[in-house]
């Protein structure tokens, strides 16, 4: 999904659309996943999770093949378009089969890894596309990331287990209309979600964009150096990873508020005119990121909702719909007020989520 995300310069320059247009190779994707997702949830919810699991890998493969053959810009969106609703299954189930085949107990840690994974693919797919495009072109570089996608779906389709604890749910409208209600009378799950829209969309509105300012004078990168960038991924991988551990010992609010904090922060430094505060702020910023989902989705998880695909799939909703907006209002933002106006949009999104945060908090004591 986010290989095309530092290519975003690149597309822009070969298919003569500006920057705002470019990001919509981003926004087409992110945005249906949350449609789609709901769907894909409430289907897995009937049918299973495993068998969706490993088609929306197969089929988002073929899809990103798809879009490095694309002969216009018209058909490249359309292509990442149906990607997306591929990659859906995906971000709707993953974290309902862990909520239900993992102890419970373990549950905030695993999701964490799992996010923790997904920190790692997105640096990778990032960093890859960067350097690969330097050397053969952009289309080989989304090219080579699709032949991985397709290895990676075969794979897990030989060492997934099988689920023991799948129950299946009926998707009667009534019944899904009463998950919906469900969800929105929970005390927490609606401020969660609205994190999900503010977190994602202020870290979009930073990823999409910081290619082009590093591109720029007075920085002049490469499109291999900007890559290298996203190995600042590991950072979120790590954090995701530890979230669980340090919101156990800490608490899950404190733990939380200070992931933003450090988000926040991150957004900050890169207004310096100096590479390398730039640089660590898209650390802080990477790494307070990927630590406040992790608590956020586990805690989605944890409430064990009737519908839990359901109740993860309006997470994700909301999250893909946050970065679809506001990261296409970031290149709205970016050709009128530079670099100081995609900071600016992304740390009022920050300031929004504490604020969010600590309502959460005092729910939470309620």
């Amino acid at each position: 999904m986010h290989c095309i995300q530092p290519l975003l310069p690149v597309l822009a320059d070969a298919f003569h659309v500006s920057a705002a247009e470019a990001s919509l190779a981003m926004s087409v994707t992110t945005g249906i996943l949350g449609p789609a997702i709901l769907t894909a949830g409430m289907i897995s919810d009937r049918v299973g999770r495993v068998g969706i699991l490993i088609g929306s890998l197969a089929c988002s493969g073929v899809l990103t093949l798809a879009v490095a053959l694309a002969p216009t810009w018209e058909s490249l969106l359309v292509f990442r378009f149906l990607a997306g609703l591929s990659l859906a299954g995906l971000s709707a189930v993953g974290v309902a089969f862990i909520a239900e085949e993992v102890n419970p107990e373990a549950v905030p840690r695993v999701v964490g890894l799992y996010i923790g994974g997904s920190a790692i693919g997105g640096m990778s797919g990032r960093v890859a596309a960067g350097v690969v495009t330097d050397f053969l072109g952009w289309r080989a570089a989304v090219g080579g990331i699709a032949v991985l996608t397709l290895i990676a779906a075969v794979v897990f389709w030989r060492i997934v287990p099988p689920s023991r604890n799948f129950e299946p749910r009926s998707i009667h409208p009534r019944r899904i209309a009463s998950g919906i209600r469900e969800a929105f009378r929970d005390p927490q799950l609606p401020l969660l979600y609205a994190e999900a829209a503010l977190l994602m969309g202020a870290f979009f509105a930073v990823y999409n964009y910081i290619s082009f300012r590093l591109l720029a004078p007075p920085f002049d990168l490469s499109h291999a150096e900007v890559g290298s960038i996203f190995t600042l991924y590991i950072l979120g991988s790590i954090c995701s990873a530890g979230a669980g551990h340090i919101a156990k010992r800490l608490g899950r609010s404190p733990t939380f508020l200070a992931f933003i904090g450090l988000a926040l922060a991150g957004v900050a430094l890169t207004l310096s005119p100096m590479l390398w505060l730039v640089i660590t702020g898209v650390g802080l910023l990477t790494a307070g990121f990927f630590g406040a989902h992790a608590i956020a989705s586990g805690s989605v998880a944890a409430r064990k909702a009737s519908y839990p695909a359901l109740a993860s799939g309006l997470y994700f909703l909301a999250f893909y719909l946050g970065a679809s907006i506001f990261g296409t209002l970031g290149g709205v933002v970016w050709a009128r007020g530079g670099w100081i106006g995609v900071a600016g949009l992304s740390g009022l999104l920050f300031m929004a989520a504490i604020a969010i945060g600590l309502k959460l908090g005092s729910a939470a004591d309620g």
